[in-house]
C-alpha cells in the first residue's frame, strides 16, 4: 500500500485529469483513496502501482497508461501531450483548463 493522505497539501489537490485515462470519475476515486499529488503516483513501486489500480476498480490501468512516468514529468511542472490537450480545452474534464479561464 502507498503512502496516503488524509488531506491535500499545499491548500490543493493537483489536476490528476492531466494524466492520460484519468477523467473526472478516476480522479474522484483517486481522491478518495487519499490520492491528492502527482509526485504520490510518481513515487509509486510496482507493487503500490498495482494496489491503487485495485483499490480504484481498475487493476492494470496504472501501469498499462505509464501513470507513474507521466506523473514524473508533471510533478516536476512539466507537461505530457494529453496535458496540454486538457490544458487547451480539447479534452473534457470539470476541471477549468488554462485556456477557460478569463472567460
Amino acid at each position: 500500500k502507498p503512502r496516503l493522505l488524509s488531506k491535500v497539501r499545499g491548500g490543493g489537490a493537483d489536476n490528476l485529469t492531466l494524466i492520460d485515462g484519468v477523467g473526472n470519475a478516476l480522479e474522484k476515486r483517486l481522491f478518495g483513496i487519499g490520492i491528492y499529488h502527482f509526485d504520490q503516483i510518481a513515487k509509486l513501486t510496482p507493487e503500490q502501482a498495482k494496489w491503487v489500480g485495485i483499490a480504484v476498480g481498475f487493476p492494470g490501468r496504472v501501469e498499462r497508461e505509464n501513470w507513474v512516468e507521466e506523473c514524473k514529468v508533471l510533478a516536476e511542472g512539466g507537461m505530457t501531450d494529453h496535458a496540454k490537450r486538457v490544458e487547451e480545452g480539447k479534452v473534457s474534464t470539470l476541471r477549468v483548463s488554462k485556456s477557460d479561464k478569463g472567460k
